[in-house]
């Protein structure tokens, strides 16, 4: 993760706010408005993992609400009744959990249950790659990229065209690219 976060008022311009003391040793991050405050949790493997929230983010650090369980991949769904409920699962072997969550605490209210299976017996397009065989040669993202990357170091040589994506410059560094070319102009 990045020690912070990318925000937009119009979903075209993006500003980075850091902040360091989110968990950015934890994985596959969760983000969500719940009533009044925005809710962040991420995974981590055999301990419990902490939801935080904050207020108002840009201002107001993210504090520990809950530590409830260790859980994987998770994601909060606040229903239109005001109930949530926390579903976390990403493996093959285990299924997609979920609980209902105080919405106060954050803390369970009841068992968790185990709500989705695995079924590749019956659903065979459930086994990664083809007939449990993954072939990266024959994935689309694979063939899309493989001439840009470079075997001999093992990174991706994008062309400047592919590189200069929309909306990924941050305003500012726009701002000052202008003011640049009005100034350069104005001494001609």
């Amino acid at each position: 993760m990045s020690a912070g976060f990318w925000y937009s008022d119009d979903l075209l311009h993006w500003d980075f706010h850091a902040d360091p003391d989110l968990l950015i040793y934890d994985y596959a991050p969760d983000v969500r408005q719940v009533g009044d405050y925005l809710y962040f949790s991420a995974s981590r493997k055999g301990r419990n993992c902490p939801i935080l929230r904050t207020a108002d983010p840009l201002t107001e650090p993210f504090t520990e609400v809950s530590a409830p369980f260790a859980f994987w991949d998770p994601d909060m769904f606040c229903d239109d009744d005001g109930r949530v409920y926390f579903y976390w699962g990403c493996s093959n072997t285990s299924p997609i959990w979920g609980v209902e969550l105080d919405p106060e605490t954050m803390t369970p209210i009841g068992e968790k249950k185990e709500l989705i299976f695995g079924r590749e017996e019956e659903l065979g397009y459930e086994r990664p790659g083809n007939n449990g065989i993954v072939d990266k040669e024959s994935s689309v993202l694979y063939k899309s990229m493989k001439p840009f990357y470079n075997e001999a170091t093992g990174k991706l040589e994008l062309p400047p065209q592919m590189a200069q994506i929309p909306g990924r410059t941050p305003r500012r560094c726009r701002h000052v690219q202008r003011r640049r070319q009005a100034l350069s102009r104005a001494r001609l």
